[in-house]
């Protein structure tokens, strides 16, 4: 995780995101669905689309924003769609949450912003071995 220097709009309103995490994750679903199903869900728990691409074959890389206030459901969106964070994603992604959750009304309105990297993984990798989790 890393802080990012404010960026202003027009009206010196801080419009960059507070908190910014480059995450990294595995799925066994098919890529095509699984930008399809998170561009869909991460905007109807109030998020936003930044880019989406697909960097290797199978492999996905999605960035959004999304207001703290609704961090949890953005965790909950990523795990119904079947994406399943490394180790230090979720550490990251949790600690949000838990922290958001602690300060509420204070940091509700703050801007997150997460660069998502996803791998394809056959579902016996993801499941017997964790092993795609360290790649």
């Amino acid at each position: 995780m890393r802080l990012v220097p404010p960026i202003f709009d027009d009206y010196g309103s801080i419009r960059n995101a507070s908190w910014f995490m480059g995450l990294r994750a595995v799925s066994s679903e098919d890529p095509a669905r699984l930008v399809q199903a998170l561009s869909s869900s991460i905007p109807a728990c109030g998020g936003w689309i930044l880019s989406k691409s697909f960097i290797a074959p199978g492999d996905v890389n999605l960035a959004f924003e999304f207001e703290r206030r609704v961090s949890e459901d953005i965790y909950g969106a990523l795990a119904a769609a079947g994406v399943e964070l490394d180790q230090h994603s979720h550490i990251w992604l949790t600690e949000l949450c838990l922290c958001t959750h602690g300060r509420q009304g204070e940091c509700n309105h703050e801007v997150a912003g997460i660069e998502l990297e996803i791998r394809s993984t056959p579902i016996g990798l993801v499941h017997e071995t964790g092993a795609s989790l360290a790649a």
